[in-house]
Order: C-alpha cells, then sequence, then structure tokens
C-alpha cells in the first residue's frame, strides 16, 4: 500500500534564498518535513518501530524521525528565511 508514496510539506520562495537556519534547503526550497516510503519500508524493523511510537507532542515525533533513511524533518523550533 505504501510502496512508491512520498509526502512533503515544504516551503518555496520566489526569489534566491540568501540565508536560512533550514536544515534542509535545496535551491529556493525548504523542506520542512518528507517521508519516502520505499526507503522506509527497505527497513521494516525501523519502520515497525515508527508506526509502534506514540509520540505525546511534536518535539517528540521530531525526536522520533529523526535520523531516519528515508525521513526528513525540521528540528527548528522555528524557521527563518530570508530571500531576494
Amino acid at each position: 500500500m505504501f510502496k512508491d508514496m512520498k509526502i512533503s510539506m515544504a516551503v518555496e520562495v520566489a526569489g534566491a534564498i540568501k540565508e536560512t537556519n533550514a536544515e534542509y534547503t535545496e535551491g529556493s526550497r525548504v523542506t520542512l518535513m518528507e517521508m519516502d516510503f520505499n526507503r522506509l519500508l527497505a527497513n521494516p524493523e525501523k519502520f515497525k518501530k515508527l508506526a509502534k511510537e506514540n509520540p505525546k507532542t511534536l518535539q517528540e515525533s521530531k525526536a522520533l524521525m529523526k535520523g531516519i533513511d528515508g525521513v526528513k524533518v525540521e528540528t527548528a523550533p522555528e524557521v527563518k528565511i530570508k530571500f531576494q
């Protein structure tokens, strides 16, 4: 069911990014959250652990997903982008 599924939440600015504290940038795009299920499913143990967890807060969710192949999560409490 999840094969080839990819979920992404990003901000793309009209112009060039001059400065940002965001962790994941490419061109004029800042990725806030992304899940590539093909990469996630390549490691079924981690995927099962991720699915079983029940984080209580957004910060717990971010910490849980941090460092998992196939997942990008912005951990900054506030993302700042300066662009022109």
